[in-house]
């Protein structure tokens, strides 16, 4: 899957290096070095995991995952930290953090701790449910529609996201490709068209809803057993 990393740390040297890594295991990467500029972003356009300083400007690590934890519960977060004691590491702890790495680190073990953590908090099940629809992500193929190709990555795409909305822009990306002229418009025409193959309509999704000024995102009931 082509996981969405965000990587929050100030010192530039430290950012890059990580963010070189994550790349090149071909993890597509957001970066900031300023708590409140990241917070806005990531309520905005949620990520697959983030990689959290706790000394950070404008607002340090933990008061961020406080306000990022109350909009996202279930978005992985691993914190990078100088601090070793253990009162710090249980206060990340406490605020949401799932994991937590000491600077300084070896690359090798903060990508070992990334690829834990997606694959922790991967979906249950690769079953996607849409009352009679069947669509199984293991094979990309769907029982009980005509869906396109299109349609079935833009569905693998959204549940990837676990619930979490996916912007326009990434979806264009993901699933009409980086190089594609397509405007965000399409998105828009597509899944209309998938709402009515797959759900109650536009006016009343029950599967294939809308986050108003972000994106779709898919409802928990994709993932129940009809």
């Amino acid at each position: 899957m082509n996981y969405r990393i965000a990587v929050v740390e100030d010192e530039p040297s430290i950012a890059m290096g990580i963010i070189d890594n994550l790349e090149l295991e071909g993890y597509r990467v957001l970066s900031f070095n300023d708590g409140k500029i990241a917070l806005s972003r990531l309520m905005a356009d949620p990520v697959d995991l983030v990689i959290l300083d706790i000394g950070l400007p404008g607002m340090n690590g933990l008061e961020l995952l406080t306000l990022l934890r109350a909009e996202q519960p279930n978005v992985p977060v691993l914190l990078l930290t100088a601090r070793s004691s253990e009162i710090d590491v249980l206060k990340g702890f406490k605020t949401g953090a799932h994991d937590y790495v000491t600077k300084p680190f070896s690359p090798r073990i903060l990508l070992a701790r990334v690829q834990a953590l997606l694959s922790r908090f991967k979906p249950q099940t690769n079953q996607l449910r849409f009352g009679s629809i069947h669509l199984d992500l293991n094979t990309m193929t769907a029982i009980g529609a005509q869906l396109s190709s299109r349609d079935i990555q833009i569905l693998a795409r959204l549940a990837q996201a676990q619930g979490a909305p996916v912007s326009r822009q990434d979806l264009l990306e993901d699933v009409w490709g980086m190089d594609s002229e397509t405007g965000e418009r399409a998105v828009d025409t597509a899944i209309a068209e998938l709402r009515k193959k797959i759900d109650s309509g536009p006016q009343a999704p029950r599967y294939l809803l809308t986050q108003r000024g972000i994106g779709y995102k898919l409802s928990p009931d994709c993932w129940k057993i009809s």
